[in-house]
């Protein structure tokens, strides 16, 4: 994977090495290239208006062919921007579980300072990948049996709880964005070798259906907190095409307005998925 960074400051930015700085003088785009870029792109862009913004276009094998020229770039703050990354080190595995994240070198490499960097962990730490530990510093989600099993028996509970309520106040257009996204994890997961799509949140659909915005909020946060070990589970691509199958049983409960069947799959799919995690920690 490479990655690189477009970004749009004030024109002392542009004697950064290895960084192309994009800005705007009398409704042209001046181009400012380091010499020691490796590889060169060339971008067209629109104009940007904050000079607390960037553009970042990120390029992976295999995901560039699929990119048309309009959605490679997008305008990001510096905060955002670092998220990706970060986010996209720690579910590659580059930044293991329980890895100390230096800071000052992500600063150095991204480019930026680390007020934006902080901002960044500090999201990722919503989202159930970063811990922050003060006078230590910010660490990569871990796991131990332990608090994936108090985690889960929480999860447990909640879930079977929004399958209830899902399946008995679901409308039409719950429904119809349920079948959709069945169809959209089936088709991402149809080559044999692919891992779960956990782009596409089920759970956070379901919680949408139960038309209690506490309770989809207190669904999403015990989500957050085992996300990093849901995704490594559902790497698997055995475990992938299992979660589809229980994450199918459960729609079809829904979709059916079948309670008890819902609340039935849905611990079924629970416990699976705990049995997984734990398993993954145990190996």
């Amino acid at each position: 994977m490479s990655v690189s960074f477009i970004m749009a400051s004030l024109p002392s930015v542009a004697s950064r090495q290895s960084t192309s700085v994009v800005y705007h003088r009398s409704a042209e785009w001046q181009w400012i290239t380091s010499r020691d870029f490796d590889t060169r792109h060339e971008a067209r862009t629109s104009m940007v208006d904050s000079m607390q913004s960037a553009i970042i276009w990120y390029r992976s094998p295999g995901r560039q062919q699929h990119m048309d020229t309009a959605n490679r770039f997008s305008v990001k703050k510096f905060s955002d921007v670092a998220v990706e990354v970060v986010r996209e080190k720690i579910l590659s595995g580059e930044l293991a579980p329980g890895q100390r994240i230096n800071e000052i070198a992500l600063s150095e490499e991204l480019q930026i300072s680390r007020s934006p960097l902080r901002e960044a962990l500090r999201d990722l730490t919503s989202e159930g990948l970063v811990t922050m530990s003060p006078g230590k510093g910010s660490f990569v989600a871990s796991f131990d049996i332990e608090t994936v099993t108090q985690i889960g028996e929480i999860r447990l509970t909640v879930e079977c709880a929004v399958a209830r309520f899902a399946a008995e106040r679901a409308d039409e257009s719950d429904r119809a964005e349920l079948k959709q996204m069945i169809g959209e994890i089936e088709e991402a997961i149809a080559a044999p070798d692919r891992p779960y799509p956990h782009h596409l949140n089920f759970h956070h659909l379901l919680g949408r259906a139960t038309k209690n915005p506490r309770l989809s909020q207190l669904s999403d946060e015990v989500e957050r907190q085992l996300r990093l070990a849901r995704i490594a589970s559902g790497n698997s691509p055995t475990r992938a095409r299992e979660v589809l199958a229980e994450h199918r049983a459960i729609s079809d409960a829904v979709l059916a307005g079948d309670v008890e069947r819902a609340d039935r799959e849905m611990r079924s799919h629970i416990t699976a998925s705990n049995d997984a995690i734990i398993a993954l920690i145990v190996s």
